[in-house]
Formats: C-alpha cells, sequence, structure tokens
C-alpha cells in the first residue's frame, strides 16, 4: 500500500493511476506526441505502443529477467523497514516495463514518466496500487524526486532526450545512495556479424540492403537534433565514468540478430531473433512518415519500404543491431551538479556513429 502521509517530493504520493494527457498529433496517419519542446519522432499511438510491448518481450527473454543486473536490482528494492523502495522508468511507453516491475517488487513503489498516456492504461488495464504514471518530460530535470529513488531505468530513452549528459546528473540527484541507474540504447542501422555496417551502395551493387537504404533516408529525413541525441549514446560509458556521482560504470555491449542464419542456434536465441524481426519490420512502418515528413515522393518511399520489409521478413541477408547496456551505482555522498554545458557532437559525429557501428562495438 501506498503511503497515506508521502510528502510532495516522493514518488510514493499517489496511488496506481495515470495523469491525463493531450490528444496526439495525426501526421501520415499516425498519431505523435504534441510537445513542441521535444524532438522525438516516433510515434506514440496505439500501433507504436504495441511495437513497444513486442520489444518489451523480447528484452525480457533475452535478458531472462525486466532487468539487467539482477541481483543488485533484488538487494536494492528488497523490503525495508525504514522506507520503501522506489522505481522510476523514463519514457514508459505503453507502460508494461513499470506495471511488471510493481507486480514482481509489491513492496517498492514505481512511477512511470513519459509525455503520452500510456496506452495499457488508457485501455483499462488495471495498474497496481504500488505504481502510477506521470505525464513529465524528463528535459525538465527531475528536480521534485530528489533522493528518492533506488532503480532508474531508460530503455532507448537516447532520441527523446535532449540533453542525455544533463539527464545522468539529473538521475544522479532523483537517486538515492546506493541506487542504480539503468539505461538500454542502440540504432536501428544494419550491421554484419562482425560489427561493421552494409554500405550505403545502388541496387543491384554488392553489399545492398533495401532496409540500410531506409535507415539512411530516415537520416536525411529527420529531425537533426534527434539524430544527434542518438549518437549521443556513443559516450554514455565515458559520461558516466566521469561523473563524480557515480560509480561502478560499466557498459554491456551486444549484437542482437534479425535474421537466423546460424545452424544450431538455442530455442531462446531463436525467439529473440523472431521477435526482433518482427519489431524491426514494425520499425519499418514508423520510418515511413519521418520520411514523408522530410519532402519525399510518397511512391518512390513505399516502394522502398515495401522492399526492405520483405528483404527482413524473408531473410534475405544476415543482419545485426548494436545495442548497449549501461548501468552505474550512486555514490553515498552529496550530489554534485554538472559544471560546463552540454557536451559537443556534430552532425559528422553523428553519421559516424549511426552509420559506422560505433554506438556499442
Amino acid at each position: 500500500m501506498v503511503a497515506p502521509d508521502a510528502p510532495p517530493t516522493s514518488p510514493t504520493n499517489a496511488r496506481g493511476g495515470v495523469s491525463q494527457g493531450p490528444k496526439l498529433r495525426m501526421l501520415y496517419g499516425r498519431g505523435y506526441h504534441d510537445n513542441p519542446s521535444n524532438d522525438y519522432a516516433l510515434p506514440a499511438d496505439d500501433q507504436e505502443h504495441s511495437r513497444l510491448d513486442l520489444q518489451h518481450e523480447m528484452w525480457k527473454i533475452y535478458l531472462d529477467e525486466l532487468y539487467p543486473e539482477p541481483e543488485y536490482v533484488r538487494k536494492v528494492l528488497a523490503p525495508n523497514p525504514v522506507r520503501r523502495p522506489a522505481v522510476l522508468d523514463i519514457g514508459a511507453g505503453s507502460g508494461r516495463w513499470a506495471i511488471e516491475m510493481a507486480e514482481e517488487f509489491p513492496q517498492a513503489d514505481v512511477v512511470g514518466l513519459d509525455i503520452v498516456q500510456p496506452r495499457l492504461v488508457a485501455h483499462g488495464k488495471p495498474v497496481p496500487s504500488n505504481c502510477r504514471f506521470v505525464l513529465e518530460d524528463a528535459d525538465d530535470g527531475l528536480q521534485q524526486y530528489e533522493s528518492s529513488f533506488d532503480v532508474i531505468h531508460g530503455r532507448f530513452i537516447h532520441g527523446g532526450v535532449k540533453d542525455s549528459h544533463a539527464l545522468m546528473f539529473a538521475c544522479a540527484r532523483a537517486l538515492r545512495p546506493g541506487g542504480i541507474l539503468i539505461l538500454i540504447h542502440g540504432v536501428a542501422h544494419m550491421l554484419k556479424e562482425d560489427g561493421t555496417p552494409y554500405p550505403l551502395v545502388e541496387e543491384g551493387q554488392p553489399g545492398f540492403s533495401w532496409y540500410q537504404s531506409a535507415s539512411h533516408k530516415v537520416f536525411d529525413s529527420g529531425p537533426k537534433a534527434m539524430m544527434l541525441q542518438l549518437a549521443s549514446a556513443a559516450h554514455w560509458n565515458e559520461w558516466l565514468c566521469e561523473n563524480p556521482n557515480y560509480e561502478g560504470a560499466k557498459e554491456r555491449k551486444i549484437l542482437l540478430p534479425v535474421s537466423v542464419f546460424r545452424p544450431g542456434l538455442d530455442e531462446k536465441s531463436v525467439r529473440v531473433s523472431t521477435l526482433f524481426r518482427e519489431n524491426t519490420l514494425q520499425v519499418l512502418s514508423n520510418f515511413r512518415s519521418i520520411i514523408l515528413s522530410g519532402g519525399a515522393d510518397e511512391a518512390s518511399i513505399d516502394y522502398l519500404l515495401e522492399n526492405a520489409k520483405r528483404e527482413i521478413s524473408e531473410q534475405k541477408l544476415e543482419g545485426y543491431f548494436a545495442f548497449g547496456i549501461n548501468t552505474a551505482i550512486r555514490i553515498n555522498g552529496p550530489w554534485v551538479p554538472r559544471e560546463g554545458g552540454k557536451p559537443n557532437i556534430d552532425i559528422e559525429e553523428a553519421k559516424r556513429v549511426i552509420f559506422g557501428g560505433q554506438v556499442v562495438l
């Protein structure tokens, strides 16, 4: 049960539920958030939240848990006679991760934060009494949550956070001493087994990939701010190691196959690859409105995307995507604010990172 006398700055000051959010903005048949200060370019409608649920299942199977570092997470969320443990999920999406964490840890309070209402809540899924959702932008600094959480989790939030370097400092302020920050990131760009990218070449030339061509179109058409944000993940481990508020920073590097070519794969790997392939097909549907917003011809883009979907669904090439899992522990000491401004990442570096497979490799 949520503590009835929780202070205003505590994550436990409301029972299960969600604050009501604005209506979505429609574009090329898809619904998008209507927050002009946020550069997140992917949809935020039911269709996208269903994809996020699929992605959630894939990661849960891959990790064998809802979260990495399971022993440490279970330790900091163990029943505490002094205060209730608490979890913050930044970029809660459909709400599934937050709800399942609340179910697994009934002794903890879970807050899901996003700029749109979770689909699961909007469609009437019961929310545990120890879980609530808040419509806020993480870029605003999380000041109201000082020393409130034992776990802060963010999965694929880097495309929607203006300054992830600043967010790491904000999360450190929101974490209790000994709390853990968990960030998962990646870029939807096709790589070979050795981590090098498929080349951008014309159709019929060696190494040509329809998916890779579509991915480049997204970069050329999408908001440049979002591309810079995606590229910033290449620096996350470095930034966490340098941040005076954390210790034990580490990064786990992953290549996940979107196609199953290798014989003898275990059942788990086949399931992960199958779910990932379906997720990738849905990502291609998201590409359409981003590319068309850049002024591309609709018929030519539909032709490109249909071929890219066929390439993925029929497993016509061996492809992988790169991901990283970053974790760091909040030190037992006073919070230290950031000195200086946002680290500079220019557009050419972003291209090298996104198209050169440098995000985690």
